[in-house]
């Protein structure tokens, strides 16, 4: 189910800090990039514990940064590590949008260029 398809929705109506990122992955035409979050606020109401779904549409740059996840996973015997979101920004920029998600492994985790943001919930 889609949530909004208002890029600037991210920081004002929805509160990814914290959040989980548990997959990482193209879809299938692999044009759009999609970022699941498990959301742990219950604002809105109904999505606390849900897992979202940031769809990055059309992006046409996008930089992955696992250096130092990779570092902490072999430092402290991490298995499966869970990446935090500390904050994302998004800005217009020309015709796309600008986008840097920051964890708590890196301030630049994920860098893209994308058309459009929409956020869905993932049904179970």
């Amino acid at each position: 189910m889609i949530l909004s398809r208002n890029f600037e929705d991210i920081n004002s109506t929805y509160d990814f800090c914290e959040g989980i990122i548990t997959n990482i992955c193209w879809n299938e035409n692999l044009t759009d990039l999609l970022l699941t979050v498990y959301y742990f606020f219950d604002s809105p109401i109904g999505l606390k514990d849900k897992d979202i779904r940031i769809r990055f549409k059309n992006c046409s740059a996008v930089t992955f940064n696992c250096t130092n996840m990779l570092a902490a996973m072999k430092q402290y015997g991490i298995v499966t590590p869970h990446p935090e979101i500390d904050h994302i920004v998004s800005q217009k920029f020309e015709s796309c949008i600008r986008v840097i998600v920051s964890t708590n492994y890196d301030p630049s985790m994920v860098s893209l260029l994308c058309d459009e943001i929409w956020l869905e919930l993932i049904d179970k």
